[in-house]
């Protein structure tokens, strides 16, 4: 991690923070290639907190994952006692999604912070917080910061407690935010990989719980998702596929943009693959993202 103080606090890693690396950690070699079952849900009602994220001047998108099929009510504001709300449509969670529901909120006003929370299940979540994209003639600094790569072998991610305590604007993913191995418990790649949905839903649930065997009950990423509104990209480790015919194994990541399509899993041949760029060899204010396809 390297600070800036300068409206714009980044961060390269979400567990670079940790006392070793996986290079430095000394784990043992793999002592099985069988695959991790599926972990069951967490029980309690909104155990996975709540979230929010693709902040437009006027809109956003809340989230969060009740524990069985229920109606679950949103519901906004501009102070967090909630004493002048507006209640959003009911929204279902069914296991189809899940058990996962997301609303879009509309009519806010711009550069605005907004509390949102969850009502179902006889209980209410945890209350979350964003603020809205400033206006395009709005003149106002803004502070961020961003991350990826959120690799099972330093989890508990203990660099995003301290991330929790910025004043920030908005929280940007650039990507990796699961790692689709299925046989992580020495803390490297893993050789197996995640297949079906429920596998990836599992992945996900995963990086919003305390880390297995860990005397930490700590589940920062939980709480930065509803800490901060999030702009999120995907990189490979959502989106590999490795079955895929001419697919490089997952562990290795993904080819090249410039490589023949016949070799890159499918769905980078689907769609393009936004990359930010930034020099991190200077430890001063950058002069901007550089978009790329």
């Amino acid at each position: 991690m390297f600070p800036v103080v300068a409206a714009l606090t980044l961060a390269t890693s979400a567990g670079s923070a940790a006392q070793a690396s996986p290079r430095q950690a000394q784990v043992a070699p793999f002592p099985t290639q069988t695959p991790a079952p599926i972990a069951p849900a967490q029980g309690e009602p909104f155990a996975y907190g709540v979230a929010s994220g693709d902040m437009t001047a006027t809109s956003a998108i809340v989230w969060t994952r009740a524990s069985d099929s229920a109606d679950v009510t949103p519901e906004v504001s501009t102070d967090r006692a909630f004493s002048n709300s507006m209640t959003l449509p009911v929204v279902h969670a069914t296991q189809a999604s899940d058990f996962t529901v997301k609303s879009t909120v509309t009519g806010l006003a711009p550069g605005t912070i907004y509390f949102y929370r969850f009502r179902g299940q006889g209980t209410v979540s945890d209350t979350g917080t964003f603020r809205t994209a400033f206006a395009g003639d709005q003149d106002s600094p803004v502070s961020l910061a961003f991350t990826g790569d959120a690799h099972w072998s330093w989890k508990p991610y203990p660099l995003l407690t301290s991330l929790l305590k910025e004043p920030l604007d908005m929280f940007i993913f650039l990507g990796d935010l699961i790692y689709e191995s299925r046989n992580l418990e020495t803390g490297k790649n893993g050789t197996i990989a995640a297949e079906s949905l429920d596998d990836f839903r599992w992945k996900y649930r995963e990086n919003r719980e305390p880390r297995p065997g860990g005397t930490s009950t700590m589940v920062p990423m939980r709480d930065l998702y509803a800490s901060f509104g999030q702009y999120s990209v995907f990189d490979n480790h959502e989106t590999a596929n490795s079955r895929q015919r001419g697919a490089p194994p997952y562990i290795t990541g993904a080819p090249p943009l410039t490589t023949s399509s016949s070799t890159r899993p499918k769905a980078f041949t689907t769609g393009s693959r936004r990359t930010a760029s930034i020099s991190q060899s200077k430890i001063s204010p950058p002069r901007g993202l550089a978009m790329r396809e």
